[in-house]
């Protein structure tokens, strides 16, 4: 019984996210076909939380994998490790951002979300960049497969030296961020300057 138990609670994490993903789907699906954006609306929440479990698992057991293609070829990929707690991070980010966006689509609160981001644009600045830390952490460090060989890591560069080039633009993001929520004025100077820097004479 002490064997068996574990075993379970593994096969109901691993189908119940599948399950709410399936639903979520088949409902963005009927509502995209019938034009009806409720529907739509309702999909994105069962696929915003199975995203953000499968997100949740990543941090927690350290692993993911992904597997792509058709019949005749499959391409397959997986992390370990810090990778895999960053691509857990990213998923936990976009499944929290499809459920809200499906919540605010129902509450009809499109217009005033878009109102408050354009006043307080910093929790969007830092959700940006952390996505782009966390997206750039996969690809600098790498998946397991491109550590097989000298050559596969060799291809892997520049790869690499993208997920470096965002990890640079996502710490930056997350700093702006939370200029402009400590201290707005400062973070409007810095956008003045900037506009001047790169658009003289607007």
């Amino acid at each position: 019984m002490t064997i068996k138990k574990p075993e379970k609670q593994r096969k109901w994490r691993t189908w119940l996210p599948i399950l709410l993903f399936m639903a979520g789907f088949g409902s963005v699906y009927l509502g995209w076909k019938g034009e009806m954006l409720a529907l739509i609306y309702v999909g994105l929440l069962p696929i915003g939380l199975a995203v953000a479990w499968w997100g949740v698992e990543a941090i927690r057991t350290k692993t993911s994998s992904y597997i792509g293609g058709d019949q005749d070829s499959s391409i397959s990929y997986s992390y370990v490790g810090l990778a895999a707690a960053a691509d857990g991070v990213l998923l936990v980010l976009v499944g929290i951002l499809a459920a809200g966006f499906g919540v605010v689509g129902l509450l009809g609160f499109q217009e005033k979300l878009l109102a408050f981001i354009n006043q307080h644009p910093g929790p969007a600045i830092i959700a940006g960049g952390v996505g782009a830390l966390a997206f750039g952490s996969t690809l600098a460090l790498g998946t397991t497969e491109d550590r097989r060989s000298f050559w596969s890591v060799l291809a892997s560069l520049p790869e690499r030296l993208v997920g470096g080039l965002l990890l640079i633009l996502g710490l930056l993001g997350v700093l702006v961020g939370s200029l402009e929520l400590i201290s707005p004025r400062h973070f409007q100077l810095l956008l003045s300057a900037v506009r001047d820097t790169l658009l003289p004479g607007y």
